[in-house]
């Protein structure tokens, strides 16, 4: 077990001092925030400064409404791998110095300090071991959103969350798709995602080059199309259609593309053409989505974009540790392609070095009857050991943590990582927002622990390249189904 902050060992007085600190710098840190039309309201340090010496602010404060607690105590997080925000520093980086402030004030407001311990990949050999053994070693922990969820569940190593008082699960500081949808007919929740992990939750998304679109004069201009609900996959087609065309003498094919396609997740388009692994029915219990008609239609759909425009697109097939070093990329970045699509969650870095102007949208809707955009996601999730010292104090913390990411760390966040490394304007700062905004959460991919319905759509129609064998493959994994329905509606 390591120490979270090196091993540097405050005392009280050294840690109050850096409490008051902390708090008289976030009036330089924050109150500069860019503006956008969806950002939460939040609270000023200056106000934070008037509450704890007595004064009131209508506003929301964590310092202030969130009660405090002597724990005296030890608190420790067991991680998939190293937790950055425990590693973080009081530097010039105003999102780690935004976490770094929330662990100081989470210390002294809590009489405690925290622990990271190391699992190495997965967290379930320790929660089992800590569980069989009785070890209330563990408080918090933050599993990889793929390794033995389903197992870790369905063997109750997590508290339900819904059972504790000190969470409140309907604050706008826990992702509400997420809530809604990993809740089950018994009111059992077992993991959720806080704005604690907000720079963890990766998005996907399109990126296209501003630049490139321009010129070939289009009469739409894409923004607009997402803001008016009519950017479907028909108006992608559209606009695909065109760019085998001639573009400055220099025609599009072998060189220059209109898309550039990952379809190793192919699954995304899945859940942005409004199909579900699982749907909830009003009585809370599940029942199987991706039904044959509709995935066949979805299928159909990913079939005509991928291989109607010639070589106009390019599809390649990489997972996020080949993203750098992909053709696609390598393409994208030299100007060579006007759209990709592209976890950018787990790309800021790349992005960051495009030297054109970029601009985003969701994956299109299947047409215009489908009522909202969907982003995928199914990342950034925290839960909490059944077996540990005191499951309500773990909640304080973690609702500590995350009221205070929803007020700082969430607007640190959209400033610098989204507004001033990834926006050319405010047009796309106000894009990558809804893009956060509209993250849709399926408790189905979760729960498909053997990815057989997650590589349904890429084996149907990017290695069989025959859309209509998605149905066939949906009737040959009935069993599947069938299990993930019974994790769904059985939880312990």
């Amino acid at each position: 077990m390591k120490r979270k902050t090196g091993d540097r060992v405050r005392s009280r007085t050294v840690r109050s001092t850096a409490v008051f600190l902390c708090l008289l710098l976030l009036s330089v840190l924050f109150v500069t925030a860019c503006s956008g039309s969806r950002k939460p309201s939040v609270t000023t340090a200056e106000s934070t400064n008037a509450v704890e010496s007595g004064g009131e602010s209508a506003e929301f404060d964590a310092v202030r409404d969130i009660p405090s607690k002597d724990l005296n105590r030890d608190f420790t997080v067991l991680s998939s791998f190293d937790l950055g925000w425990l590693e973080a520093e009081n530097s010039g980086d105003k999102v780690e110095t935004a976490i770094y402030r929330r662990t100081m004030l989470a210390e002294d407001k809590y009489n405690m300090s925290f622990y990271i311990s190391n699992a190495s990949g997965s967290v379930y050999p320790s929660l089992q071991a800590a569980t069989l053994a009785n070890d209330k070693s563990f408080d918090l922990v933050f599993p990889h959103p793929t390794d033995s969820m389903v197992t870790i569940m369905t063997s109750g190593y997590y508290a339900n969350l819904t059972d504790l008082q000190n969470m409140d699960l309907s604050k706008p500081w826990y992702n509400q798709s997420q809530v809604q949808n990993y809740t089950t007919q018994g009111n059992k929740l077992y993991i959720v995602t806080p704005d604690i992990s907000i720079p963890n939750q990766g998005f996907f998304c399109l990126v296209y080059n501003r630049e490139l679109y321009a010129q070939f004069n289009f009469a739409d201009d894409v923004t607009e199309l997402v803001n008016q609900g009519e950017w479907t996959a028909e108006k992608f087609n559209e606009i695909l259609t065109v760019t085998d065309f001639e573009l400055d003498g220099d025609p599009l094919g072998n060189e220059n593309y209109g898309f550039l396609c990952n379809a190793a997740p192919s699954h995304r388009w899945t859940y942005a053409f409004g199909e579900s692994t699982l749907v909830k029915k009003a009585d809370g219990s599940f029942e199987v989505g991706l039904s044959t008609k509709n995935m066949s239609q979805i299928a159909a759909t990913y079939d005509q974009l991928l291989y109607t425009h010639g070589d106009s697109v390019q599809v390649d097939f990489y997972y996020n540790a080949g993203i750098a070093t992909s053709r696609n990329v390598s393409l994208f970045k030299a100007g060579h392609g006007l759209f990709i699509n592209w976890d950018v969650g787990s790309c800021y870095s790349e992005l960051r070095g495009l030297e054109f102007k970029m601009g985003y949208a969701p994956l299109p809707k299947l047409n215009d009857s489908q009522k909202e955009y969907r982003v995928i996601c199914a990342s950034g999730f925290y839960a909490i050991p059944y077996i540990t010292t005191n499951a309500e104090e773990s909640a304080l913390i973690m609702e500590f943590l995350s009221g205070y990411s929803y007020q700082y760390l969430r607007q640190a966040f959209f400033e610098v990582v989204i507004h001033a490394r990834m926006s050319e304007s405010q047009e796309d700062y106000d894009m990558l927002e809804f893009l956060h905004n509209s993250k849709f959460f399926d408790f189905g991919y979760t729960l498909d622990e053997s990815e057989v319905f997650v590589n349904m759509l890429s084996k149907a129609v990017v290695d069989n390249r025959n859309p209509s064998s998605v149905a066939v493959i949906l009737k040959g994994n009935s069993n599947a189904f069938h299990q993930i329905l019974e994790y769904a509606n059985n939880m312990p």
